[in-house]
């Protein structure tokens, strides 16, 4: 990162070699969000950038060793979370593009597609979502269009 937060590379690190690689990103992002998918890989969502809010999303392929593009999400978006689903998938909540959204979309690794998803009743971003052990997720925290913290959790269920 650079001295305004900006991600230009994702440091990389194995287990089994014990050692961690620089992948250079083509575009700075400032606040995406990262989710491991099943097989090693793993997907980049959004960010802003210096210029605009939001960019394309990016796919890091582990048997390459790069990061290729991967479809764009329905809605640009930094500050937002990434939660890998039990069944694989991806789930991404809030964020924001000029202000928190409610929207909710779920990436797809097997079909390399979003869809929507039920969004929660409050638009937040700079949260944390968690999976639990049931398949449902908790969304806590962060603040809304306001800038005032969001003083209750939400719990998504998937669909």
């Amino acid at each position: 990162q650079d001295r305004d937060g900006a991600l230009d590379t994702v440091e990389m690190c194995t287990r089994r070699a014990a050692s961690c690689s620089n992948i250079s990103l083509r575009v700075q992002r400032i606040a995406p969000a990262l989710a491991p998918l099943p097989g090693g890989d793993v997907l980049l969502i959004g960010g802003s950038e210096r210029a605009a809010a939001g960019t394309s999303e990016m796919l890091y392929v582990a048997s390459t060793g790069r990061f290729e593009p991967a479809a764009n999400a329905g809605e640009r978006r930094s500050g937002h979370t990434a939660t890998g689903l039990k069944d694989g998938r991806v789930l991404v909540v809030g964020g924001a593009t000029g202000g928190p959204s409610t929207r909710a979309e779920i990436y797809d690794p097997a079909a390399r597609a979003w869809t929507a998803a039920a969004s929660p009743s409050e638009a937040r971003r700079g949260h944390v979502a968690v999976a639990l052990n049931d398949g449902a997720v908790l969304i806590l925290g962060g603040v809304d269009q306001d800038g005032a913290p969001v003083r209750f959790a939400e719990l998504w269920q998937p669909e």
